[in-house]
């Protein structure tokens, strides 16, 4: 695997038998679709679901492939976009809880953009979690600004 380039994207495991699909987005999809086969076929991967589903009808069962090729900035947005598509929470292998606490994404007024750009976030499109770091984070250095006047 070390000799395929890094291509962002978006994929899907599909069982071929009952067309439950799990979809996925990584930074390197040939690796991550790699990693996940290797964790399914040594009976320990995280998906409890996808696991089962490969225990009962095998890896014969199961047809990897790349849906798309995107930009690392925007991973999240395709993943959801395929994940709604696909029904992929509904009927497969995606996990509700998992996609909300993954990424959300969220729309980034004026005013928080332009404090944004001043501690150097790069990409508007982020997730909230990185949002709150950065914002407690920001907040920190004010009450030190205020306490010690620097």
């Amino acid at each position: 695997m070390s000799n395929l380039s890094s291509i962002p994207g978006i994929y899907q495991i599909t069982n071929v038998h009952t067309h439950e699909c799990y979809i996925g987005s990584s930074k390197n999809v040939h690796r991550r679709l790699y990693d996940h086969m290797v964790d399914l076929a040594r009976f320990c991967h995280i998906n409890k679901l996808l696991q089962s589903s490969w225990d009962e009808y095998g890896p014969g069962a199961f047809c990897f492939s790349i849906l798309e090729v995107t930009s690392i900035q925007l991973l999240a947005e395709r993943e959801l976009f395929w994940i709604k598509k696909m029904r992929a929470v509904e009927d497969g292998f995606n996990i509700k809880s998992d996609m909300e606490k993954r990424r959300t994404l969220m729309k980034i007024d004026f005013h928080t953009k332009e404090m944004l750009e001043d501690l150097d976030m790069g990409s508007m499109n982020t997730t909230l979690e990185t949002l709150l770091k950065l914002y407690n984070r920001n907040q920190l250095k004010e009450v030190h600004k205020k306490h010690h006047g620097k």
